[in-house]
Formats: structure tokens, C-alpha cells, sequence
């Protein structure tokens, strides 16, 4: 999603099913693999970007970054 002051911010939602059997530490580990690959792919975030602490929603997390 683009702001009209030029930020451009995503989200990136994983279900709690996927990799549930991984420590938190693993599991974040893959999920912040996945949400590069993802950014990478889409093309996004030429200057890199940050995520934040996801949000732990009703069997998602749910991480919203913003690029640089």
C-alpha cells in the first residue's frame, strides 16, 4: 500500500498451522526468510525495509513492515 506522502508499507500473513511444530525463535526465523523472498519477488522495497513484532490474530500472525 502506497500513503499519499509516498510510504510504502505491506502486510505478510502466515497461518499459525505452518511451521507450528518450531520453536518461536525457528519459526520467526523462516517466517522472515519468507517475507524477503516475498518482497524480493514482488519487487518492492528497493532500499530494503522493516517489519514489526507481528500480530498475533485468530489463527494468523499477521507482520506489517514499511519499506525505507
Amino acid at each position: 500500500m502506497r500513503s499519499p506522502d509516498g510510504e510504502t508499507s505491506f502486510q505478510f500473513v502466515v497461518s499459525k498451522m505452518v511451521y507450528s511444530t518450531y520453536s518461536e525463535e525457528e519459526r520467526r526465523e523462516v517466517h522472515d526468510q519468507l517475507i524477503g523472498s516475498w518482497v524480493g519477488t514482488q519487487g518492492i522495497c528497493a532500499d530494503g525495509y522493516t517489519v514489526d513484532e507481528p500480530e498475533d490474530a485468530s489463527g494468523a500472525y499477521i507482520y506489517k513492515g514499511t519499506c525505507k
